[in-house]
């Protein structure tokens, strides 16, 4: 069956004239030129600076959350322990003593 469908196709592909450019147009009036590569590159580059962007910031949450269930196991180990447990420091006090408001350090994503 397959070779069946592979055989015709072949057979009217070669049958079919090659494609040429209507009568008037001169390739080069059709054709991207530099500025279509140009952004055709820009575009390319673009998409790699985001795609590795997103990499670290995936990295970067996932050391988060690791750090911040570490910091959950070490807090429960101390509870039953019988140890004193401190209250849960959210990040925002330290970032406010800092004199910057906007700096989050703990866990927390936007």
């Amino acid at each position: 069956m397959l070779n069946l469908v592979v055989t015709q196709t072949a057979s009217i592909l070669a049958a079919d004239e090659s494609p040429s450019l209507k009568p008037g147009l001169d390739a080069n009036q059709v054709s991207p030129g530099v500025i279509g590569f140009l952004i055709t590159l820009l575009l390319a580059v673009l998409i790699i600076l985001v795609g590795l962007d997103h990499t670290r910031r995936q990295r970067r949450l996932q050391n988060r959350f690791d750090y911040a269930m570490a910091r959950e196991e070490e807090r429960l180990a101390e509870a039953e322990d019988g140890a004193p447990v401190p209250a849960e420091d959210s990040g925002e006090e330290r970032a406010d003593s800092a004199g910057n408001g906007s700096h989050r350090t703990g866990g927390e994503s936007r």
